[in-house]
């Protein structure tokens, strides 16, 4: 049975939990080249540096994510008309001050795995 329980401003809420949480598939993005793949030194230590930021990362989005409602609260005030349902409208600056630094962080993260993808390593594991 589910609850139905609506809040305010969904959308831009279940996008900044979405950036945060997702940190997790590098996780095992990583790990899987460090068990699968059989690399040369100094490589495997960049990868496990990569997991280490990705654990990082994921901890800090969902932490910026959980505080979500106190910030949105800051930023406009009170919803109107009610606590279920908001008529203020977020501009775009205001949208990224909310989902910013986890648009910022899955950048991060997207770069380095994508780095990490078509390099050598990527090769050393193909051959």
């Amino acid at each position: 049975m589910q609850h139905h329980n609506p809040r305010t401003h969904n959308a831009l809420k279940l996008v900044n939990e979405c950036l945060g949480r997702h940190q997790l598939s590098y996780l095992s993005f990583y790990l899987t080249l460090l068990v699968v793949g059989k690399l040369s030194a100094p490589i495997p230590r960049y990868l496990a540096i990569g997991l280490l930021l990705s654990l990082v990362f994921f901890v800090v989005g969902v932490r910026l994510s959980s505080g979500q409602d106190r910030k949105i609260a800051a930023l406009h005030g009170q919803c109107a008309p009610g606590p279920h349902d908001c008529a203020v409208a977020f501009s775009r600056h205001l949208k990224l001050r909310i989902i910013g630094w986890n648009i910022f962080l899955s950048v991060l993260s997207f770069v380095g795995a994508a780095g990490i993808a078509f390099s050598d390593v990527a090769a050393q594991i193909a051959s």
